[in-house]
């Protein structure tokens, strides 16, 4: 069975591994799901982004995916609160060693329209970001886009993905 590594990152934590068990795909959906619909944990409260990574066939833990494994650069994540924030993705690539994208709702109606986007990350200033108004996405816009990655492997068209060089 295929499994998952999810995460959270907070202002005094950092990055916390979470193992979800039981473990299927409908499992860790629900889960993020909950995450990305709950105000308390992902709005002001301990943390400010999550995320998943698919585990290739076979691999029970993140740490025993081999470090030149393409998969180690497959994920997804949100960062902001559940009223308002960014999604990104990774793929791998052979060309670049991967490829950084940030999600759209709808298609970019104004190349040049930006807005800045920001989250409290716990350190003296906030995170800030530039993004399209169509990159802004609530806990409820969200939940489609992580529960079709989760459960069919799927990420957005081309058309709602806006590379990145990171």
């Amino acid at each position: 069975m295929r499994r998952f590594f999810v995460w959270d990152v907070g202002a005094r934590a950092g990055k916390v591994e979470r193992d979800v068990i039981p473990q299927t795909p409908e499992l860790v959906a629900d889960e993020v799901e909950n995450d990305l619909l709950y105000p308390p944990l992902f709005t002001e409260g301990p943390r400010f982004a999550m995320g998943v990574q698919p585990l290739p066939e076979g691999i029970e833990r993140l740490a025993d995916l081999p470090d030149d494994d393409p998969e180690q650069h497959r994920y997804m994540q949100a960062a902001g609160s559940e009223l308002a924030m960014t999604i990104e993705t990774r793929v791998p690539d052979p060309a670049y060693g991967y490829i950084h994208y940030v999600l759209a709702r709808e298609p970019v109606v104004d190349p040049s329209r930006w807005v800045p986007f920001s989250w409290d990350n716990g350190s003296k200033e906030l995170i800030t970001v530039q993004l399209h108004p169509e990159e802004i996405f609530t806990g409820q816009q969200a939940v489609p886009v992580f529960r079709n990655y989760i459960l069919n492997g799927q990420i957005p068209p081309a058309y709602l993905l806006r590379r990145l060089d990171i």
